[in-house]
């Protein structure tokens, strides 16, 4: 069994204060908005349970945008946002991809969930 460094959450959304006012504007509307966002944060700040289920996950997690994220990152994903990485002794492997994220619905719990089996699913601890 591997073990994770770290996490790399990948949002399908620019980074910047009118990205993040729009973002808030589509969740309020219920407009399509990024499913990783939708589980992270609410309308004005990170989600308290969002919170909680960082400090039981008890990794290192990076964070980046569809602008700012390294260019060895957009070679992984492909444009396929959102999406969460582990990286695993200097490599990086998709662990829960846009549609996985998605069908969350905006849910932590749910998340938490579906990163734990993908991390046993990839022999990962």
């Amino acid at each position: 069994m591997s073990q994770v460094d770290r996490l790399i959450f990948i949002y399908n959304a620019n980074s910047g204060l009118s990205s993040a006012i729009m973002d808030s504007a589509k969740k309020l509307f219920k407009l399509k908005a990024c499913g990783l966002c939708t589980i992270t944060h609410g309308l004005v700040s990170e989600k308290k349970d969002w919170k909680n289920c960082q400090t039981e996950l008890n990794l290192p997690i990076d964070y980046f945008h569809k602008d700012d994220m390294p260019d060895t990152l957009k070679e992984i994903v492909k444009g396929k946002l959102p999406c969460i990485l582990a990286q695993v002794s200097q490599e990086n492997i998709i662990l829960l991809n846009d549609e996985q994220i998605n069908s969350c619905l905006g849910d932590v719990a749910t998340l938490q969930t579906k990163l734990k089996e993908s991390m046993q699913k990839n022999n990962l601890s």
